[in-house]
């Protein structure tokens, strides 16, 4: 294991993160380096194994940190395409590479600045909530986190967060950042 996943592990276990799961479910995160010239090959763990059930999370480490906020969101996105084209070849095999283009470009759209789109990773009938997180935040905003990764978990594991502890949560987030915060969408630029 590497440093850089180590202290990603801390930071998941230590409490800091907004999310008071990501503390409980730290052990049960599959968490893996993302190397700059990977391969679809090289980042199928732990995304496979938790479509399929195993685990509460999975978690990317990107082994550099990026420069600006314009670089860090380039990379959440080509990761996060590859990770639905994982998904996608997973689900429905060989047949499903010929939707990679049009995948391609539904999702450029998507996350353009414009776009009021919110793109989602599915496996199924399973959707999957998606965070990036970086260290170019100040270490008190909710986005923050020592080392980039993003973090994917279960759209039915957030459902089922308690209407009371959703609050705590989005007021702890408000503290945090002097304003509003919107944890649904994948990469959020500072205003």
């Amino acid at each position: 294991m590497t440093d850089r996943i180590e202290t990603a592990k801390a930071f998941l276990t230590s409490g800091k993160s907004v999310c008071p799961y990501s503390k409980t479910y730290a052990n049960q995160t599959g968490i893996t380096l993302v190397p700059v010239g990977y391969k679809l090959h090289g980042i199928q763990y732990p995304i496979l194994g938790f479509a399929k059930g195993d685990g509460m999370a999975a978690a990317y480490v990107f082994e550099s940190d990026s420069v600006s906020h314009a670089e860090e969101r380039n990379r959440c996105v080509r990761l996060f395409t590859d990770l639905f084209k994982i998904l996608l070849l997973d689900e429905h095999g060989l047949g499903g590479s010929s939707l990679f283009g049009q995948l391609e470009r539904e999702l450029e759209m998507a996350f353009s600045p414009t776009s009021r789109l919110n793109p989602l990773l599915k496996y199924k009938e399973s959707g999957f909530f998606s965070i990036a997180l970086n260290n170019l935040y100040g270490e008190g905003h909710p986005r923050w986190s020592p080392v980039p990764m993003v973090v994917v978990t279960r759209m039915s594991d957030v459902d089922a967060v308690p209407d009371n502890l959703k609050a705590v949560i989005r007021r702890e987030s408000e503290r945090r950042m002097g304003g509003e915060y919107d944890g649904v969408e994948l990469y959020i630029l500072p205003a």
